[in-house]
């Protein structure tokens, strides 16, 4: 499915299309979602992040590396 960002807003991405009001979205434990997963679906709130605290994701604004560096060239 291809959603369609919007900017950050109080800490939290807006999605401006490519959800429909009755899609169920991952707010936590993303890392653990893949292809054939059991899923438990429960009610959940977003809250934004508290202003004084780090980011914990990467920015969407940040430049793509140039290159790739494998593990072994470092060494």
């Amino acid at each position: 499915r291809v959603l369609e960002l919007g900017p950050i807003v109080d800490g939290l991405r807006v999605v401006k299309s490519g959800l429909a009001v009755t899609d169920n979205v991952i707010i936590a434990g993303v890392q653990r979602a893949h292809a054939g997963a059991p899923v438990k679906i429960v009610q959940g709130r977003i809250v934004p992040p508290d202003p004084g605290s780090a980011p914990t994701m990467p920015s969407f604004t940040e430049p793509p590396a140039t290159s790739a560096t494998s593990a072994s060239a470092a060494r």
